[in-house]
């Protein structure tokens, strides 16, 4: 299962940001369980945030996109889950973070998720990899 994690354009390109450690935690777990993982910084990426998602998600053969952030950044995570969607119709988006954890109605409601993690992500994202390969 290939895992295409995207931490979502914070500031414009170039500008300092807050890395978020909470990525970070999930891309050691997935990769310590033996899953492909590709990391897509979009600060660090110059052009609009749908061509780089497409290209990326093509480029890696990502069954599942991952991203999330917190509330202020909804938009920015939106448009991460929409450019997914759009470059791979049957891919699997999980949303983590405080966007989802803090709201999970509205943030199932309004963003594009096939499944949100509450609170740290580190071992359910394992335990969901396991499901969603059929293991």
């Amino acid at each position: 299962m290939r895992f295409l994690l995207v931490i979502p354009r914070f500031a414009p390109a170039g500008h300092a940001y807050d890395f978020p450690l909470g990525i970070a935690y999930v891309s050691a777990a997935l990769k310590r369980a033996g899953y492909d993982v590709h990391c897509l910084i979009l600060n660090n990426e110059a052009g609009a945030v749908a061509d780089v998602v497409a290209e990326r998600v093509r480029e890696t053969g990502a069954e599942v996109c991952a991203t999330g952030g917190l509330s202020p950044h909804f938009a920015h995570i939106g448009a991460v889950l929409d450019a997914a969607r759009a470059a791979r119709s049957d891919i699997v988006n999980i949303v983590g973070g405080g966007v989802f954890s803090s709201d999970p109605e509205l943030a199932g409601e309004v963003l594009d998720i096939d499944v949100g993690v509450i609170g740290e992500g580190e071992e359910t994202v394992v335990e969901l990899a396991a499901t969603l390969a059929g293991c």
